[in-house]
């Protein structure tokens, strides 16, 4: 099995401007030897099971998942009364929130005239 990798070793020798070759004990080696068994006796078809879950129904709503819609690779919220609102990610909201707190939409009185104000600039 070396073999092969070995005659692929020596005719890419020559690409190289230097090149040093080192043999190493298998005594001194003990953990890249124990790796290589423990790969070579795993079964694959038991990593499949570990990997991966195969679901037989699916994970969301798909009476919810309608009012959601991906334009240009962003996600997009559907409003009954609003247009398209962009579902924002954590740093996004952070972001936006703060703008808002500064002023950046004018002053608002409380929680609920700012969420509206989120809305309104077509987040959600």
């Amino acid at each position: 099995m070396l073999l092969k990798y070995y005659h692929i070793a020596k005719t890419l020798i020559n690409d190289f401007n230097y090149f040093e070759m080192y043999y190493i004990l298998r005594e001194s080696n003990t953990g890249v030897d124990l790796l290589s068994k423990l790969a070579s006796t795993k079964k694959i078809e038991h990593l499949k099971t570990i990997i991966q879950e195969t679901l037989q129904d699916p994970t969301i709503d798909t009476e919810e998942a309608n009012y959601y819609v991906i334009l240009d690779g962003e996600l997009f919220k559907r409003g009954l009364t609003t247009p398209l609102l962009k579902c924002l990610n954590s740093h996004q909201e952070d972001y936006v929130i703060r703008e808002l707190h500064e002023g950046i939409c004018g002053l608002y009185t409380g929680g609920r005239s700012l969420a509206t104000k989120v809305v309104r600039v077509g987040y959600y």
